[in-house]
């Protein structure tokens, strides 16, 4: 998503970005490796079963995300993670073509699928095996974005799925005729309890990482970039990072090389950075569990509004 466009800014703000961040000086005040203050709201979006917002107080970047659950056959014993990305029609997130943007949809929805398959149980998504499992359905609107996309999206895809509720469900037994001998074998069958209380979030959910993009701009390295800083930078490095700190994985994009001895640089800088990210979420979290939970939906209308079943 970096340098789609070198001709959007000109040869002056080149220099301009490349010899503020040469002086640790950027465009915004921030220094090399500070994060903006992003807010994070849980629970934002009725009807779903886990959704979050993720913005800036002064405006610029605004993303929502929500996820809804469905019960759906399976001829397997792992559960399925749909991602799908949109970019709201006249948001200052891309230029260009209505292509364009739909490629970027499609590349944007491919990394935030790698990260959360990562990090959810698969097999914990599994109710009955070869017949029934649940499937997320992550749906990402970005409103408008100033800068570091991945990471804005993979915050709000983050705290969305922390904030997730699937309802307990029970696979049912059934006994082969054969009088009190009979033995229990699996069953096609299951109960689902309604009650909000005893919902739980997908198997997996408190390790869900983050991404951190690492911009080289320069020859300094930069987080948390802005749009004109993206432009400048010749390589960019993704570095997946759950809450304690563990590397998830690595990604480079852009055409620039870097050594290795950089990229170690680069994932000690992500792994310091994650914290600052991580802390909206953990704000978030915390209000929930104050205010007694994500949902506005009472529990009798639990499976009725919550839950479909394919």
């Amino acid at each position: 998503m970096p340098n789609q466009q070198q001709e959007s800014i000109s040869q002056s703000e080149i220099v301009y970005t490349l010899q503020g961040c040469e002086s640790n000086i950027r465009s915004d005040g921030r220094e090399l490796t500070d994060v903006r203050p992003y807010e994070v709201t849980i629970g934002s979006i009725l009807l779903s079963n886990g959704s979050a917002r993720v913005s800036l107080p002064n405006g610029g970047t605004d993303i929502l995300c929500s996820i809804k659950a469905e019960v759906v056959s399976s001829s397997s014993d792992v559960g399925v993670v749909e991602v799908a990305v949109e970019f709201l029609a006249g948001a200052n997130t891309v230029a260009g073509s209505r292509i364009m943007r739909a490629r970027q949809e499609a590349e944007l929805s491919k990394i935030l699928h790698k990260l959360l398959t990562s990090a959810v149980d698969l097999k914990g998504l599994c109710i009955v095996r070869r017949k029934w499992c649940w499937k997320l359905c992550v749906d990402i609107l970005v409103v408008s974005s100033d800068g570091s996309l991945i990471d804005t999206c993979s915050l709000a895809v983050c705290a969305a799925l922390n904030s997730t509720l699937l309802p307990n469900i029970t696979p049912v037994d059934k006994k082969d005729s054969g009088g009190s001998g009979a033995k229990s074998k699996a069953s096609d069958d299951f109960l689902v309890d309604g009650d909000i209380n005893n919902a739980v979030s997908p198997p997996g959910s408190e390790l869900c990482p983050i991404s951190i993009t690492v911009c080289k701009v320069g020859k300094q390295m930069i987080v948390d970039a802005l749009p004109d800083e993206e432009i400048c930078s010749t390589a960019l490095v993704s570095v997946s990072v759950d809450r304690n700190g563990t590397i998830c994985g690595v990604q480079k994009c852009g055409a620039g090389s870097l050594p290795g001895a950089q990229l170690n640089q680069i994932i000690d800088i992500s792994v310091a950075v994650s914290k600052a990210f991580f802390a909206p979420l953990q704000r978030a979290l915390q209000n929930q569990k104050v205010e007694g939970g994500a949902s506005n939906v009472a529990s009798s209308d639990l499976l009725q509004n919550y839950f479909e079943f394919v």
